[in-house]
């Protein structure tokens, strides 16, 4: 009997100690964010939805994650809805950081056909921060396809990843290692000749301890001019399904909890029982 008391003991604590871990892993995304844009994307039910966006040029979306810091994980599925088919550097880039007093912001870059590269746009525009390469990505983006990305930034050193496969490992100079805590235009998408929606989308760090409910703001986001010139991007990790949507701890990990919790108490007050017998 004592066996099974340490077994369902073990139970307990192994259970509250995980609970404990998915409090630091909170999805900021919720009913609560919103797009700096409005007119060009939208939120529907936990959809990114780029509303007015054309195949005419470039166009940054930015989302609200108030309070996060350079160390988080941002990941999502995309699904191409229309690309431009005779642009290679046509695709999806992913802005990772923005600096506010400089006005500057890195891209992680997705091309449809000539691979992974990343730059700085904004107020001084610098190129190949990351030079353009198929050697970890050659695949070509088209009209209908998901792929899962993953961005892990710790710092200056950024991690991407699509369909699970690192397509960019790279520590920026700290010239580049642009980032404004706080700042609710660190993170969005560049559509460049590209119509995309985003679903599962998910930021986590585990520096926040709670999910934020951000209060919308009248500061223009920084915009990005069209431009022939070829454009990259970096990757992240760790996701939820359900976690994605509600940011709460999962039913099934509190069911689990106070089962085992009942458990070791009715094994005390059997024990007890038999001892005084």
């Amino acid at each position: 009997m004592k066996k099974v008391f340490l077994v369902l003991a073990f139970c307990l604590v192994f259970s509250l100690t995980f609970v404990s871990a998915k409090e630091g892993l909170v999805n900021l995304i919720n009913e609560h964010t919103y797009v700096q844009q409005n007119n060009l994307a939208y939120f529907e039910d936990g959809v990114l939805i780029l509303e007015d966006i054309n195949l005419s040029g470039e166009y940054l979306i930015n989302f609200s994650v108030p309070r996060l810091t350079n160390q988080y994980i941002w990941e999502g599925d995309i699904t191409i809805k229309e690309i431009d088919p005779e642009k290679g550097y046509s695709g999806v880039r992913f802005c990772i950081g923005y600096d506010d007093a400089t006005g500057n912001y890195i891209n992680l870059i997705l091309t449809k056909s000539i691979g992974v590269s990343a730059n700085q746009r904004g107020t001084t525009p610098v190129d190949d921060l990351i030079p353009v390469s198929k050697e970890t990505f050659d695949r070509d983006l088209e009209e209908g396809m998901t792929f899962h990305f993953e961005i892990i930034r710790d710092g200056a050193h950024v991690i991407m990843k699509v369909d699970g496969e690192t397509v960019i490992d790279k520590v920026f100079d700290e010239q580049y290692n642009l980032f404004t805590e706080g700042d609710e235009l660190n993170l969005g998408f560049v559509s460049c000749y590209c119509v995309f929606e985003v679903k599962n989308l998910a930021v986590y760090d585990e520096n926040v301890e709670i999910t934020p409910e951000p209060t919308p703001t009248d500061t223009p986001a920084p915009t990005e001019e069209p431009t022939d010139t070829p454009q990259q991007t970096p990757s992240a990790t760790e996701k939820t399904d359900d976690n994605a949507e509600n940011g709460g701890i999962s039913p099934v990990i509190i069911i689990v909890a106070v089962i085992a919790a009942l458990a070791v108490v009715g094994t005390v007050v059997f024990l007890i029982s038999s001892k005084n017998k």
